[in-house]
């Protein structure tokens, strides 16, 4: 059993305004140094695993979306510093019924222009067969 004491704070404001991302700095500069400087604990952290594993190749899902972007650059960059071949990055985009055709060429033409390998695996009837499986509509 743990003893306290709960002050009484009926009248008072329990709330008050949060930042709606409060690390990330206001200011700009200071927001694209610190944006520079996690790109590059990423990047670096990536590179020294590859050389540590001798690994020349990665597969990264690509989506098309944010995430997915920031991690295939992050890839890219890390094999731009070991002097890899961006050949050896493995992007595979596998569109399903959620998918756009914003995203998905979004992951084609990121794929495309950063000069990596790609594979495009449609999972939708995969799905489809899944969900008749669990009697899911």
């Amino acid at each position: 059993m743990v003893n306290f004491t709960l002050r009484d704070v009926q009248g008072e404001s329990l709330l008050r305004p949060i930042a709606q991302t409060p690390f990330v700095p206001a200011q700009i500069e200071e927001r694209c140094q610190r944006c520079s400087e996690i790109f590059a604990l990423q990047t670096t952290g990536l590179a020294k695993r590859l050389k540590h594993t001798g690994s020349s190749r990665v597969t990264i899902g690509l989506s098309g979306g944010l995430d997915s972007t920031l991690a295939m650059l992050v890839c890219v960059k890390a094999f731009d510093k070991l002097g890899l071949e961006r050949k050896g990055i493995s992007a595979v985009t596998m569109p399903g019924f959620g998918t756009t055709d914003r995203t998905r060429n979004n992951a084609v033409r990121l794929a495309e222009l950063l000069g990596c390998s790609l594979q495009i695996i449609p999972i939708g009837e995969a799905v489809a067969t899944h969900f008749k499986d669990i009697d899911q509509d």
